[in-house]
């Protein structure tokens, strides 16, 4: 067993939980290797750091155990372990004469599963010998590895009593479902060589074309050798109709790695249907460079960030942290103005409110319903002429979301669904609610005690001169969507001449 795993899972979720709003966590070992393994943070230094493939891919969950979920099957060897399970209930009543039933299942709850069933039936030819499934199991999986995920089996789903069979119909409704998503693999945790990667490689650039990868009898024997010993779902075929071997994924699969040079291999028509999942498949960059946590060096300097909030938007203090103060206490929430998620947001209210004080209106938020909590809320936005008119760019969480990517930043969703599943959103009423932000006639803005004080020594010079070239940007971008939408977008009524308030 080369990745060392965690015995338990049952405290995952929090450690996910803390990871995704915060963006980095130190962690006990082995967690830290493990999710490395599966994509989910990196290691920099004696921290991890959460990866952006993980927060845009698989946040949010239902619940904690729901996220630990998620990340379990990120794992090639647990997927396969979940997958014998089912396979051998499956085989049972074919067994029995229950063809039907598992035809039903095939091509409806585990239709993203079915590739990979298909190809575990396959290897026991006789379906009357439940042993063979043993013989199976115990050449794939290590002993260690099958106590180790007995125990993470009672962690995500409960102590369930009676064997397979009483875990069959969860599987299915829980796993069955996102089964589509990719397994991970990390090669140097792997201690792949080159020839190895440059393999798996080639299989995955097929995949993405739904196509196998016709070998010589030598590389496909590596190939095998891969799919047993580190549980990749990798699935080869020694003769095909036109006398070639050839392999191909079942599943989607990423792996981190070093980009692979090209190998011998040719792409073919696969000997079976693959599923479209497969298309997820990709090699993703082992060094990608570490993510920022400022807002001017995403917009300005180019290096990578998230929109960690850094704390859970939902504990009930958090608009303390946000509220404005008068006097001497205005440095304490100084660190607001470069962060990715609310100093965006207030950089993009002052391009209103500069718009404003000069009677010239070019954007409006505008919400329905009660300010601390909106109906809708939505962005209208016109070039800063008077000959124009505004138009809807959208509501204001889908907006955010895309000019945050226009500055270099990727949006961070909570790690589990709640009334934060609008990160943007969520931040926005914190704000309102500290007195960053007010309501006023039906819309927001900055408010006018904190715009008064960002004129005055403190922050003129931070936030507002070496903010301009981030309004800049953020009013360029907004100009780019507005020609985007005026073509098809109704314009408001209001009259180009007069301010909106």
């Amino acid at each position: 067993m080369i990745v060392t795993r965690p015995d338990s899972l049952s405290a995952l979720g929090d450690c996910l939980c803390q990871l995704a709003w915060q963006g980095r966590a130190s962690l006990d070992p082995p967690l830290p290797e493990w999710l490395e393994f599966l994509g989910v943070a990196r290691c920099r230094g004696n921290y991890l750091e959460a990866t952006e493939d993980w927060v845009t891919t698989a946040l949010p969950a239902h619940t904690p155990v729901d996220l630990a979920r998620r990340v379990a099957f990120r794992d090639p060897a647990y997927r396969l372990h979940l997958d014998f399970i089912l396979g051998r209930v499956l085989s049972r009543m074919a067994r029995d004469g229950r063809t039907a039933k598992v035809a039903e299942y095939l091509s409806t709850k585990l239709s993203q599963l079915a590739p990979r069933l298909a190809w575990l039936l396959s290897l026991v030819p006789d379906h009357r010998d439940d042993a063979q499934w043993s013989d199976l199991e115990n050449r794939w999986l290590h002993p260690s590895l099958r106590t180790c995920f007995v125990a993470w089996d009672a962690d995500l789903f409960g102590d369930i009593l009676g064997g397979a069979e009483q875990l069959f119909p969860l599987l299915v409704d829980i796993y069955g479902p996102v089964a589509h998503q990719p397994t991970y693999a990390r090669a140097a945790s792997l201690h792949f060589k080159s020839g190895q990667s440059a393999l798996v490689g080639e299989i995955i650039r097929a995949a993405q074309e739904k196509e196998a990868v016709a070998l010589a009898d030598r590389d496909l024997k590596v190939l095998e050798n891969l799919a047993l010993d580190f549980h990749l779902p990798i699935r080869h075929w020694k003769k095909t109709t036109d006398l070639r071997a050839c392999a191909a994924l079942v599943s989607p699969l990423r792996l981190l790695a070093a980009k692979p040079k090209d190998s011998s291999g040719s792409q073919v028509s696969p000997p079976v249907t693959l599923p479209a999942s497969i298309k997820e498949s990709a090699v993703l960059a082992e060094e990608a460079p570490p993510t920022g946590s400022s807002l001017r060096g995403a917009a300005l300097e180019d290096v990578r960030a998230g929109s960690f909030p850094q704390f859970d938007l939902n504990l009930g203090n958090i608009a303390e942290c946000l509220r404005f103060r008068a006097g001497t206490e205005k440095r304490e929430f100084g660190w607001t103005f470069d962060h990715p998620l609310f100093g965006l947001i207030l950089q993009f209210f002052l391009v209103e409110a500069f718009g404003r004080e000069l009677q010239d209106d070019c954007l409006n938020i505008l919400y329905v319903g009660n300010p601390e909590n909106p109906e809708t809320i939505d962005i209208y936005f016109r070039p800063e002429s008077r000959d124009t008119r505004f138009v809807r760019l959208g509501q204001f969480d889908e907006t955010m979301r895309s000019l945050a990517s226009a500055l270099n930043i990727f949006t961070v969703p909570p790690p589990v669904d709640s009334y934060a599943s609008q990160p943007w959103l969520r931040a926005l009423l914190l704000m309102l609610q500290g007195g960053l932000l007010l309501s006023r006639s039906g819309e927001y803005m900055i408010s006018d005690d904190l715009f008064d004080a960002l004129h005055g020594q403190d922050f003129m010079k931070s936030v507002l001169r070496e903010g301009n070239p981030i309004r800049d940007r953020i009013a360029a971008t907004l100009k780019q969507f507005y020609s985007e939408k005026a073509p098809s977008e109704a314009v408001v009524s209001v009259p180009a001449n007069e301010p909106s308030h």
